[in-house]
């Protein structure tokens, strides 16, 4: 990784899907100068939906002057971004290319909440199950009821961990939630799918993103910042949960944290910061399960103790995650990577942890059907 782009999440309106694209990649270009690039990975969600647009990478690399460069889109739901820097990194270690370009964008305040819900379904199996009624925020509230039933987890837990997310983003300039909330304040919001409450869920965001991947040496030309992904893998799951051994169980997560643990040669002590997908509280909880750093049904302990924040040992989502830094979910995965980089080149200014040297990032699309790990590590 050897540069990037950002613009803050948020709502924007005064800007078409393209502009955003063009935007972050006019970032990076600030940060490392003119640069070639080899290929082109765009990862956006509702491209079609949103903006009317098919072919929306060739589209956006023609809006950025990169003639004749080859320009695929990714789409792997809200993990979109996490297998586009996969795929990136696949052509960076296959030897073909030396510099890549990973562009997350996507603008989902274009809909009203209505419409939005029903494209966000489209996440879950359109045969047998949003044609019933069911929805994204639904599938997770039925996961949470089980973990809290069987598990005897307090309220009080979810609420605190988006305490913690919120509190994080303060401190981020990018992110689109930039208040601290109260527990009061959480349990005072709206119900969404019970129990799922406001606060329990990742805002609908617009936002773009973009990632500079290289080979070592073309890398060492062009930036004295560079961060090593050390692994980067991919796995999925049962697409439905009604075929899952266990609604609890994230298994693309925990298959690709194994692979990406033993691609990297690092153990679960030697990560200093967790970037995981916490599209929800719930999902943030069996993500940490399905990774190994909390045993099951013990997260909410961890979460009660402060285990996970800023100023721990463990940080988790210092830029405060899905749940504050927004969720413009083509462009999530890429959030991460981008905001994992500026720790590991301790660039993150006020959302800063202190002298990181290994990050790993989990990035899922729906309910756990595919998750991508990556494994980051500061080059001395």
């Amino acid at each position: 990784m050897a540069g990037y782009g950002l613009i803050r999440v948020g709502e924007h309106w005064n800007k078409s899907l393209r502009h955003l694209g063009a935007e972050v990649y006019l970032d990076l270009v600030s940060r490392v100068g003119e640069v070639k690039i080899n290929k082109v990975y765009v990862s956006s969600l509702f491209a079609a939906e949103s903006s009317h647009q098919y072919l929306f990478a060739p589209l956006l690399a023609d809006h950025l002057g990169l003639e004749h460069v080859p320009a695929t889109r990714v789409e792997a739901g809200d993990a979109s971004g996490g297998i586009a820097v996969h795929e990136a990194f696949l052509s960076i270690k296959s030897g073909m290319f030396d510099s890549v370009l990973v562009i997350g964008a996507e603008k989902m305040t274009e809909h009203v909440a209505s419409i939005s819900t029903e494209s966000r379904a489209k996440l879950l199996d359109s045969k047998y199950e949003s044609p019933h009624g069911l929805t994204l925020a639904g599938t997770y509230a039925l996961m949470m009821r089980e973990y809290m039933d069987k598990y005897s987890v307090p309220r009080e837990a979810f609420g605190m961990f988006s305490v913690e997310m919120h509190k994080n983003a303060v401190n981020n300039p990018y992110a689109q939630l930039r208040f601290p909330i109260t527990l009061e304040k959480y349990f005072e919001s709206p119900t969404t799918a019970d129990p799922l409450k406001l606060y329990d869920c990742a805002p609908i965001s617009d936002g773009a993103a973009a990632l500079l991947l290289t080979s070592l040496d073309y890398g060492k030309e062009i930036s004295d910042s560079l961060v090593e992904i050390k692994a980067s893998s991919a796995a999925t799951d049962n697409f439905s949960i009604i075929d899952r051994d266990s609604i609890l169980e994230l298994k693309s997560t925990s298959k690709a944290l194994e692979e990406a643990l033993s691609e990297a040669k690092v153990k679960r002590r030697n990560i200093d910061v967790l970037e995981i997908h916490d599209s929800f509280t719930i999902a943030a909880f069996l993500s940490l399960e399905s990774l190994g750093f909390s045993q099951k049904g013990k997260t909410h302990e961890l979460v009660l103790n402060n285990y996970f924040s800023k100023d721990s040992d463990l940080p988790v989502n210092p830029g405060g995650g899905l749940k504050a830094r927004g969720h413009p979910m083509g462009a999530t995965g890429v959030y991460q990577l981008v905001e994992s980089y500026m720790q590991l080149t301790g660039e993150a200014g006020h959302f800063q942890v202190p002298d990181p040297k290994n990050i790993l990032v989990q990035n899922m699309g729906g309910t756990g059907s595919i998750t991508a790990v990556h494994i980051l590590s500061r080059i001395e």
